[in-house]
């Protein structure tokens, strides 16, 4: 029975594709770049001639792949878009990423091209960033694990082999050499590139042929179990002179060793445990390896900031939870988080309101680490029965919840040096949230994913950087739950550790008891929900919530509108009309906006009024965020609302 591997590699083949077996990014076989597509067989044989080459790449002579190797996210993103427009209606556009921002994006041809190359200069001043359109003579790796990040490369708009070959968009060398000269005009005018030089048909990698003896020879001596430290050695310096990173040519000379048929022996063992150190010899030999590998800073290019608008800060929950950052809620233990939580899950999912706001509609991902699907069965239940809504609705709106009670839940533990690492189930929480991007990512509790000191700052701040990672690649937001200690309770911070749980998150609110006045009988349904942090806007007023039918609501009567709040729906109504060309002024009549924007949806989930919204209109007038455009005819121009900038 074939592995999953070869499974995979057939795959491929019968749907178009030429594989390739890869060590790393390198492929062994001597003169690969001439081979043509390999048959059942081959591919079926590599499993006892290349049982170390778990990556599978694919020959780009009919397959010519846009390799986007660039370091500034926005200028990666707009060659991404760029080539979007030019091919995508031309076929299924798939986008491979290894190693962010870089990415590569493959095409079919008729007619094997050799390939093209864009060298570029970044803003500040860096070399060695480039785009090319790899051809005849070149391969792409396709799936396996990316040398530098250990983490699987990954695909969005569908994997190929799943989309044959001819499914994909189709491209000559002409055309090829227009897009990349598009590119790169966009990357000098927009991003503030500049061209270092470009290498067009022929170039060839610089691996072949230059480096001592072959892939083959050295893993043959390898296999055969003959003078084993030469032979590692050899292996170790070629791997780090060809740019593989350290801690990946550990793990792949293991792999050969581990492969081989020679006995494990003692002697076999010792070998095996020198390989670190015939790595680090090899790092220090070529000045490649991680231990030596220069950072380069993300200098922001600021090129076009007199002319580009101000961005307006985007929110997840106006005036509460920005995104791309991440926010801390914290209460005692039976407090209702996890319940208000899910509420503002189901809100963002459903387009509803939470407590008087109007979350950013979208995906949500809510992961539980201390109670079972069960509980989160009967509080959404509740939840839904309060907006009217089915289970239905809310897996259509796209909401996922994950249970972890009972399991390994830890997201990142700290090293012997003391330095924070992502575990595995970190690393597959952030391809997950890369392709669902759900606005919200609620995890509890702090206790159950961190490993690290909570008193520690700079662990605590590392912890934190890493679900702003989170959010940065959902597009969304994350709300990380936790518990205060006594002294948090009694003080009021509702905190527990160092203040570092303060300073490093965005945005953060307290839920607690509502403690009764002298001779007052305690309601233990009351809560007050404080917001004690919000680094972008003025802090959002605390709500008082009563706990009915299963979840916690403002108390009847008690408005949790505020003036900031009412704005944001005013410009998102505004922004609605504008998109759908219904025109709104300022003058009482048919169009007057405060009337009409009253009438919808966003209004009644809120109890925003007409009155709410004419206030609202004259605060935004009078901060120059909205103003009355001219229209139509020069010499009979009208005026409606629009924003301005």
């Amino acid at each position: 029975m074939a592995s999953a591997i070869t499974a995979l590699r057939l795959r491929l083949r019968a749907a178009g594709f030429s594989p390739i077996p890869l060590l790393g990014k390198r492929p062994i076989m001597d003169g690969w770049q001439h081979l043509h597509a390999a048959t059942d067989f081959d591919i079926e044989n590599w499993e006892h001639t290349a049982p170390a080459c778990t990556n599978t790449g694919g020959l780009c002579r009919h397959m010519p792949a846009l390799d986007i190797d660039i370091l500034n996210p926005d200028a990666a993103e707009a060659i991404e878009e760029l080539a979007n427009d030019r091919f995508a209606e031309r076929g299924h556009f798939l986008v491979r990423i290894g190693k962010p921002p870089k990415r590569a994006i493959l095409l079919r041809t008729q007619t094997p091209f050799r390939k093209i190359s864009v060298n570029l200069t970044g803003p500040n001043g860096g070399n060695g960033e480039k785009i090319e359109l790899l051809g005849d003579g070149q391969q792409l790796v396709l799936f396996g694990v990316h040398p530098d990040t250990l983490a699987d490369y990954r695909w969005h708009g569908g994997a190929p082999g799943d989309i044959a070959l001819a499914e994909l968009p189709y491209i000559d060398q002409s055309t090829a050499q227009g897009f990349l000269d598009d590119a790169a005009r966009l990357l000098v005018t927009r991003h503030g590139y500049s061209i270092a030089g470009n290498t067009t048909a022929g170039t060839q990698d610089r691996d072949q042929g230059e480096q001592g003896q072959d892939w083959s020879t050295l893993l043959a001596n390898i296999s055969a179990g003959t003078e084993l430290h030469d032979a590692i050695t050899a292996l170790a310096a070629k791997l780090i002179a060809s740019g593989t990173d350290d801690v990946a040519a550990v793990s792949l000379i293991r792999a050969v060793m581990d492969a081989s048929p020679v006995p494990h022996d003692s002697r076999w063992q010792r070998r095996r445990d020198d390989i670190p150190r015939a790595v680090k010899t090899a790092c220090e030999k070529f000045g490649h390896g991680r231990i030596t590998a220069p950072v380069a800073l993300p200098y922001i290019n600021m090129a076009t900031w007199d002319i580009d608008p101000v961005p307006e800060q985007e929110w997840g929950v106006f005036g509460r939870y920005p995104l791309h950052q991440t926010a801390l809620l914290s209460g005692e233990g039976a407090a209702g988080k996890s319940t208000l939580q899910l509420q503002l899950c189901a809100a963002h999912v459903l387009g509803a309101d939470w407590l008087g706001t109007l979350p950013e509609q979208g995906p949500a991902l809510f992961i539980d680490a201390e109670d079972d699907g069960n509980l989160i069965h009967r509080r959404l239940t509740h939840i839904l029965a309060h907006y009217g809504k089915t289970f239905e609705d809310l897996i259509r709106g796209g909401l996922l919840a994950v249970s972890l009670a009972g399991h390994d839940a830890v997201l990142a533990a700290p090293t012997r040096s003391g330095k924070i690492e992502p575990t595995n189930l970190y690393n597959q929480l952030l391809k997950d949230v890369a392709d669902i991007r759900p606005k919200l990512i609620s995890i509890a509790s702090s206790a159950n994913v961190f490993a690290g000191a909570e008193n520690d700052r700079s662990q605590v701040q590392q912890f934190i950087s890493l679900l702003t990672r989170i959010a940065i690649a959902a597009n969304g937001y994350t709300v990380l739950i936790a518990h205060p200690s006594i002294t948090g309770i009694n003080t009021d911070s509702g905190l527990s550790g160092n203040t570092a749980w303060h300073n490093s998150v965005r945005a953060r609110a307290y839920l607690k008891s509502i403690k009764p006045e002298n001779g007052e009988q305690p309601d233990n349904d009351l809560r007050e929900l404080a917001f004690k942090k919000s680094n972008y806007s003025p802090l959002a007023e605390s709500i008082t919530l009563k706990y009915r039918d299963g979840l916690y609501l403002p108390l009847p009567g008690a408005s949790s509108l505020t003036n900031a709040v009412i704005d944001d729906v005013f410009l998102t109504l505004l922004d609605r009309f504008t998109r759908t060309n219904r025109n709104v002024g300022d003058r009482r009549g048919p169009s007057y906006a405060p009337a009409l924007f009253a009438q919808e949806d966003e209004a009644k989930r809120t109890h925003a009024t007409g009155r709410d919204f004419e206030a609202a209109m004259r605060r935004l007038f009078a901060a120059g965020r909205i103003w009355n455009e001219p229209y139509g005819r020069p010499s009979r121009p009208h005026y409606r609302i629009a924003r301005k900038g």
